[in-house]
């Protein structure tokens, strides 16, 4: 039998040609924008994690927008976060792309996140899970979420709005009662009402202990009526001098037309 090597050789390099086509697979993209219940908000944190270790990170720009890819055959933890904010995440599995599809490029996933600013009050422990899970569905040939799994995730959110509401009335009414107390405080002190402005300070201070304003207000009143103090007390203290100083010159002055007289 006779051995062809030139088709052979030429069969081999098509077949590892091929090979390598299947293996270099497309990263999955995505794009997103974050942004609270008022605006877009900048400089938030997309860190992604594969097997607990960083993978990648970047920032949201001055519109929320993000943007970052996945390489396939990947298990991973996006986490999106920013001083100030509750702390949301998401997981991508890219694993499940048959050989033969990963040299395709699957369409660009977006995904939109709001962002909770962190109340005191609100738990939050429920966003200590994925808000949704992102795979591969072998029946559509494409990425998804998990619809079911999301919506579970929905309402459990819309009980940490409900009691979002409820804090956020409750600090309404606060900075209400706060504003109040300030306003009648700053009234009495440009009137020098110590005793009135020093009351409505510590009623502001019990209303919103976190306030630097009142604590600043109550030290500056103690001083002034600290230095006031010690101003009465000098002119005091002058007045009697000069008030002595006077009766001795008027003694001595006396004394001196006496003995003018008896001499």
């Amino acid at each position: 039998m006779f051995f062809n090597f030139r088709k052979s050789f030429f069969l081999l390099v098509f077949v590892f040609q091929s090979f390598r086509i299947f293996s270099q697979s497309v990263p999955l993209k995505f794009i997103g924008s974050v942004s609270d219940d008022k605006s877009d908000i900048a400089g938030v944190n997309v860190l992604v994690t594969r097997d607990s270790k960083n993978f990648s990170s970047v920032m949201s720009d001055a519109e929320g927008n993000f943007a970052f890819q996945l390489p396939l055959e990947g298990d991973y933890l996006v986490t999106l976060s920013k001083e100030g904010y509750v702390t949301k995440k998401f997981t991508v599995n890219t694993k499940g792309v048959p050989a033969e599809k990963a040299a395709n490029e699957f369409p660009t996933i977006s995904v939109d996140i709001s962002l909770y600013k962190k109340l005191e009050g609100v738990d939050y422990a429920l966003l200590n899970q994925p808000c949704n899970k992102y795979s591969y569905n072998a029946k559509i040939d494409n990425f998804e979420y998990d619809k079911g799994y999301l919506e579970q995730m929905r309402q459990g959110m819309k009980v940490i709005e409900k009691a979002e509401e409820v804090v956020k009335s409750k600090n309404k009414e606060i900075d209400l009662s706060y504003g109040s107390a300030i306003k009648a405080a700053d009234k009495a002190f440009s009137n020098k009402d110590w005793a009135t402005a020093t009351s409505k300070y510590q009623e502001a201070q019990i209303i919103k202990p976190k306030e630097a304003y009142p604590k600043e207000q109550l030290v500056l009143i103690t001083k002034t009526i600290a230095e006031i103090q010690a101003k009465e007390k000098a002119d005091a203290e002058a007045k009697l001098k000069a008030e002595a100083e006077a009766k001795a010159k008027a003694e001595a002055e006396r004394i001196a037309k006496e003995k003018a007289a008896a001499a």
